[in-house]
């Protein structure tokens, strides 16, 4: 049920935004590790 609703909320968001999200977040830990 939950991945159902964690599936549907990343279709309902807007793509760009949900990848400039995870890019943000990955570039943080990345600069956190350094």
């Amino acid at each position: 049920m939950e991945l159902k609703r964690s599936i549907a909320y990343t279709a309902a968001a807007p793509p760009a935004d949900f990848d400039d999200h995870r890019l943000r977040k990955e570039r943080r830990s990345k600069s956190l590790a350094f």
